[in-house]
């Protein structure tokens, strides 16, 4: 059934540095969100099948997108500095929400905090393309909130 089904431009992608909101990203290419999931196989002797088992490890995100502001660029030096120890490390806490709106009405919320990031490219492959960035991020725990 279409009716129901999530397109790109029913989403959106909020950033928060310390509570205060950073931005929302809109021009969002894409974004894959991960639950890390490690699967557990282990054999016996005596035993005809392997027993199995399952363990969270964590979510992840990979985010790529066009700035149409100076907030991304603004938030990758903040990163820097937490990275480079420049600053106290809870005093740079980004989270990002990310807002599923359901044609039906439906508004979940998946809520990554305190992420981790990885390298932060900034691309601009030429003079008629859109210059472009990608978050590469990490949390320790992801929530589901709106259900």
């Amino acid at each position: 059934m279409d009716t129901l089904r999530l397109r790109g431009d029913e989403v959106q992608l909020r950033v928060t540095q310390n509570g205060v909101l950073v931005g929302t990203l809109t021009a969002i290419k894409s974004c894959d969100i991960m639950l890390k999931i490690e699967r557990k196989s282990e054999g016996f002797l005596g035993e005809g099948t392997d027993r199995h088992d399952m363990q969270f490890k964590g979510a992840g995100a990979t985010i790529v997108f066009h700035p149409e502001s100076k907030e991304p660029l603004v938030l990758a030096f903040a990163v820097k500095q937490r990275a480079s120890r420049r600053v106290a490390q809870g005093s740079v806490r980004i989270n990002m929400v990310f807002t599923a709106n359901f044609p039906n009405g439906d508004r979940p919320r998946l809520s990554m905090n305190d992420l981790q990031f990885g390298d932060i490219p900034l691309s601009n492959p030429g003079r008629e393309s859109y210059a472009q960035m990608t978050y590469d991020v990490e949390s320790d725990d992801i929530t589901l909130g709106g259900v």
